[in-house]
C-alpha cells in the first residue's frame, strides 16, 4: 500500500511540473539606430516613444500601457518599437547618412512642434514619412486603437 502512495505522489509531482505557466512575452525595445535600420529592412513601421526621465506620464505609460499583453503582441508582431530620450546629449541618432542629436531628431519627428512628453510617433522608414504623431499619455486600450488605426491606414 505504501508503494502506491509513493507512486501516486511521484505522478502528481510529475504532472504539476508539466503544467508550467506560459512565459509572458516581453516587449522588444530597441535603440533608434538599430530599430530604424531593422524597420526599413523588414518594411515595418517604426513606433517611437519620445520620453524623458523626469516625465511622470512617461513612467505611467511604461508601467500601464507597455506592459499590456495585447499592446506587447501588436508592437512585437506588427511594428519595430524604439524608445528615444531626446534630452540625452551622449547619443547620436542616424537616419541614412544624417547624424542627429536627440533634440534634432525630436524636432524632425514632430515637424518642429513642441508636443510634450510622452509623444508617440510612427515612422515609415521606407518612405521617410511620419504616419502618426500624438502627444500625451494613452492607456492600453486607447494606444491599441491608435495602432490599429495606423495599420488600417497603412493597408489602404
Amino acid at each position: 500500500m505504501k508503494k502506491y502512495y509513493i507512486f501516486a505522489l511521484i505522478c502528481l509531482i510529475g504532472i504539476s511540473f508539466s503544467f508550467k505557466p506560459k512565459k509572458e512575452a516581453n516587449l522588444q525595445v530597441l535603440e533608434w539606430n538599430e530599430g530604424y535600420t531593422m524597420a526599413a529592412k523588414k518594411k515595418k513601421l517604426l513606433v517611437v516613444d519620445l520620453y524623458t526621465t523626469w516625465c511622470g506620464w512617461c513612467a505611467r505609460m511604461d508601467r500601464d500601457t507597455y506592459t499590456d499583453k495585447d499592446v506587447i503582441k501588436m508592437l512585437n508582431n506588427d511594428f519595430v518599437f524604439v524608445k528615444v530620450n531626446p534630452e540625452r546629449a551622449d547619443k547620436t541618432y542616424m537616419i541614412d547618412t544624417m547624424s542627429l542629436s536627440g533634440a534634432k531628431l525630436m524636432n524632425l519627428l514632430t515637424n518642429g512642434k513642441r508636443l510634450g512628453f510622452p509623444t508617440t510617433v510612427v515612422v515609415d522608414p521606407t518612405k521617410n514619412t511620419i504616419v502618426y504623431a500624438e502627444s500625451g499619455y494613452q492607456d492600453a486600450a486607447t494606444f491599441k486603437k491608435s495602432l490599429e488605426g495606423v495599420l488600417r491606414s497603412k493597408d489602404k
